[in-house]
């Protein structure tokens, strides 16, 4: 891993992947101290990340596309005794939040991406999502800045499978030699970026703030690290 040297990273490079959740925005950012999907339901966070993050694949791969079965599956699985009114209510509470983190994404991740495409990079999103958490997408402010965006429940594959990447790359007309990926790391995303040939990038600026204990495991797989997204094109820009 180097963390000197910034602007080698996109030497020679023609496009850019970006993670979104952690890397463009974060619900801890747009809306800090706000009524997790945990406490709604009543659960820990780890109960409910395991029931988000491992029990419940076909949210991601697209299989499940209607908000209230996902809601439905995932909330039954903590608690089999939800009725259908409150489950509607916490689906509701939850894809507000994640529109809020899209369309309120921070100022800095908007100009980094502004930044990327007036210095003629190619960009595309790549993000394991779920239909409730993207409908916002096109609002984002920095929606207008990128080339493609590669949505895991659009392809039926998630990060790290390599057919996500080799999407987006498809879809800028790129090979991995001639890109950066840039995410937080989770989902084991850089290695899987790795292993497709491209050259990664670990935005810790989230991370540092709210999770900083992740970051020496996760950049194992990091070719470089950056703190701001506008990092990746030199400091001082």
């Amino acid at each position: 891993m180097r963390t000197d040297g910034i602007p080698e990273m996109m030497a020679g490079k023609a496009a850019v992947l970006v993670d979104l959740f952690h890397t463009l925005t974060a619900l801890e950012i747009t809306d800090p101290g706000g009524v997790s999907t945990s406490e709604s339901l009543g659960v820990s966070s780890e109960v409910w990340h395991s029931q988000l993050l491992e029990k419940t694949p076909g949210r991601m791969t697209g299989e499940m596309r209607d908000p209230y079965e996902i809601m439905t599956v995932m909330a039954r699985g903590v608690d089999p005794s939800l009725s259908d009114e409150a489950i509607r209510q916490v689906a509701d509470r939850r894809m507000k939040r994640f529109a809020g983190a899209l369309t309120g994404m921070p100022a800095e991740s908007v100009e980094a991406m502004r930044m990327l495409k007036d210095a003629g990079k190619k960009t595309a999103l790549v993000s394991n999502a779920d239909v409730t958490e993207i409908v916002a997408w096109n609002d984002a402010p920095a929606a207008p800045y990128f080339d493609a965006a590669v949505f895991s429940c659009d392809i039926g594959h998630v990060k790290p499978d390599p057919e996500i990447y080799e999407a987006a790359l498809e879809r800028l007309g790129v090979t991995a030699a001639e890109a950066v990926f840039v995410g937080d790391g989770a989902c084991n995303e850089l290695e899987g970026a790795r292993k497709v040939g491209l050259t990664t990038v670990m935005m810790a600026g989230v991370l540092r703030r709210f999770a900083p204990h992740k970051i020496e495991q996760r950049q194992q797989h990091a070719d470089y690290v950056v703190y701001d997204l506008r990092d990746l094109l030199g400091p001082g820009r």
